[in-house]
């Protein structure tokens, strides 16, 4: 018997996923990264195809503290 994996969870989110991905999956994540004034605007905005690493980089938020925000 094949295990189903569980559409909710989130916690293969790694940095190199892009962030059209991880907003298909994760329909908090406006309010997670609303936390870290992450996309709100076009100057805090990112791109679908941007991965979370970038995100974090460019935002200077810490990699692990953003992945464990997209993961919730």
């Amino acid at each position: 018997m094949t295990e189903t994996k569980n559409p909710m969870d989130l916690s293969d989110i790694g940095p190199e996923t892009e962030m059209a991905e991880v907003a298909r999956r994760n329909p908090n994540l406006p309010v997670a990264l609303m936390r870290y004034h992450i996309g709100g605007c076009t100057l805090c905005g990112y791109e679908p195809e941007d991965t979370v690493a970038k995100v974090a980089e460019d935002n200077g938020v810490p990699l692990e503290v953003l992945l464990e925000a997209v993961r919730r």
